[in-house]
């Protein structure tokens, strides 16, 4: 009988405990929970626009990779437009020549007549298989005159346009050796774009040593070095 009551007590006691410590709880929880209350709609509203957030990044994330796409096309289009028009450029200057080194005011009023005279004069009357026709030729640069005049070093280069392109291809697959017009020396190279003329810039080393050596050697239209050939 006294073990009963003593189990007795004992629930009544632990139900008592307990609940005294749930309205504890409760009590001091209650601020708590009316403050997760008001936090709670707060809360809902920030993980709406998350969600919304993440969804607009995902979308600027597509659209950046087309549009990082599409900016490599461009790229690789321009780069290949780039590359046509320079040869465009290049291919309409084939029949170009420069020469460096003619007198100042030997010319007069017609550069073609002196040109003409020129390349007889220095390469020979028979080194051309036929007879020359020269469509035009000008120097590059204003002429000088006083003080310029007095200053300058060398004379302005020629351009010469020939009528046949054979014969200034000739002219660049002679023997190399040097060459005076009227006890001035002279010499020619091809009138290419600035970013051809560095490419074929780059063989010039190359190109020297090979002289040096009296290798016979060539370089092809655009930039592509041919041994064996002049």
């Amino acid at each position: 009988m006294t073990e009963r009551l003593r189990l007795v007590l004992l629930t009544d006691m632990t139900q008592a405990v307990h609940s005294a410590l749930k309205r504890e709880l409760e009590d001091a929880l209650s601020p708590v929970n009316a403050t997760v209350e008001q936090i709670m709609p707060y809360y809902e509203s920030h993980d709406k626009r998350i969600r919304e957030a993440e969804h607009g990044l995902n979308d600027y994330s597509d659209r950046l990779t087309s549009a990082e796409a599409a900016i490599a096309a461009l790229q690789s289009d321009n780069a290949f437009l780039k590359g046509k028009l320079d040869d465009l450029k290049n291919q309409s200057r084939r029949s170009i020549l420069r020469v460096v080194g003619i007198p100042e005011n030997l010319e007069g009023s017609d550069p073609v007549k002196l040109t003409t005279e020129f390349f007889d004069e220095v390469l020979g009357t028979n080194f051309f298989p036929r007879f020359l026709v020269l469509l035009r030729a000008h120097r590059v640069g204003p002429k000088p005159s006083g003080v310029s005049e007095a200053k300058q070093t060398r004379p302005r280069t020629f351009l010469v346009l020939f009528y046949f392109f054979q014969d200034k291809q000739r002219i660049i697959n002679r023997r190399k050796q040097e060459l005076y017009f009227r006890r001035h020396h002279v010499f020619f190279h091809e009138d290419f774009c600035a970013e051809l003329g560095k490419k074929r810039a780059a063989f010039k080393d190359v190109k020297s040593l090979l002289y040096r050596k009296e290798v016979r050697f060539g370089l092809l239209y655009p930039a592509w070095p041919d041994p064996g050939h002049p």
